[in-house]
């Protein structure tokens, strides 16, 4: 059997794409310094354009899905042209999706928001997915496993973990991909803690954690690529701010 064969997603607002995100995306493998059962090649890069993001995540879904049909790819694999991280970090995603058995690995990545160590993967509930319990934050790297799943972040039966869609692998042998599309959900409803209407949006991401809870698929979120999201500053999800760490 031949080297594992991995299409690169690129989604982007623009053309523009950050210069340490492109050189990130040029090095995502680097197999000669890994051992042979994490090598895995990039065989089709790809990108979609546009301001509607869930289209966007759709016609890159649609051309991995046909790429697997026609026998060429294995592996989905999907990098934010405003994220980066280290030369490699496919290989170690990989190793992490194929030793758990995993259908998709997350690398988990910052929020561009003033408050740096909250990341874009939280705890949300099974009944009600719009009640998102608590936010994974930097911080929690020196208590949860460097890979995690639901069982090592949940606080009851309850709870699920949200993992994000910055920078992952999903393995494309997964039945559930054929019935599954990126979508947002939202709602508008009274908080019953202010009286006053307030509006809810479960993005795409988070979308897709629950679809794979629900059909019992197995999934994870790691800290052990370490990412960078560019914007006005760097995010960086290893990067413990002062103010938290000393809590």
């Amino acid at each position: 059997m031949g080297i594992p064969r991995a299409i690169l997603c690129t989604p982007r607002f623009s053309d523009e794409v950050n210069a340490l995100s492109f050189m990130s995306s040029q090095n995502a493998t680097r197999n000669e310094l890994h051992p042979p059962e994490d090598h895995i090649e990039i065989v089709y890069n790809v990108g979609a354009k546009g301001s509607l993001l869930t289209l966007c995540f759709n016609q890159l879904l649609v051309e991995a899905l046909n790429k697997r049909d026609e026998g060429e790819v294995d592996y989905i694999v999907m990098a934010h042209a405003d994220i980066a991280a280290s030369p490699g970090w496919l290989n170690v995603l990989f190793s992490r999706l194929r030793q758990r058995g995993d259908v998709v690995v997350s690398a988990v990545v910052p929020i561009k928001e003033p408050q740096k160590s909250k990341t874009s993967c939280a705890v949300g509930s099974r009944r009600d997915h719009y009640d998102i319990r608590r936010y994974i934050t930097t911080e929690d790297r020196l208590s949860t496993p460097e890979t995690f799943a639901t069982k090592d972040v949940a606080r009851d039966d309850d709870e699920v973990l949200l993992i994000n869609t910055g920078m992952w692998i999903g393995d494309l042998s997964w039945p559930g991909w054929d019935a599954f599309a990126f979508d947002f959900e939202n709602k508008i409803m009274v908080n019953p803690a202010s009286g006053k209407r307030q509006a809810f949006c479960l993005p795409e991401d988070w979308a897709m954690s629950f679809a794979l809870d629900e059909a019992t698929a197995p999934y994870s979120a790691s800290w052990a690529v370490q990412t960078y999201h560019f914007g006005p500053s760097v995010w960086d999800s290893h990067e413990i701010p002062a103010a938290v760490g000393a809590q």
